[in-house]
């Protein structure tokens, strides 16, 4: 990545892939709305650090990340349809 660029999501996706070959499952759960990463660069690695944090956050082993039923059935009312997908944009 180039550093002093402001990278896209779909750009810290593809290097994430490209240099680790899987990505954070965190991205999948259906209530997950809040997303920030960071990438560090330290000269004395071969590799950069990068966490990303999720709010709400999901993972847990007993829940699905996904309510089943048909697309955007459970929205808020602060949220619309966009993509089948609860939005708030």
């Amino acid at each position: 990545m180039v550093v002093g660029k402001k990278p896209t999501l779909s750009k810290i996706v593809q290097y994430y892939l490209k240099k680790n070959g899987i990505f954070d499952d965190g991205m999948v759960w259906g209530w997950t709305s809040l997303l920030g990463c960071a990438i560090n660069r330290c000269d004395n690695l071969q590799t950069n650090p990068r966490k990303c944090v999720y709010f709400p956050d999901g993972n847990y082993r007993t829940a699905k990340p996904y309510t089943e039923g048909p697309s955007c059935s459970r929205c808020s009312s602060e949220h619309r349809c966009n993509r089948n997908q609860c939005s708030r944009y």
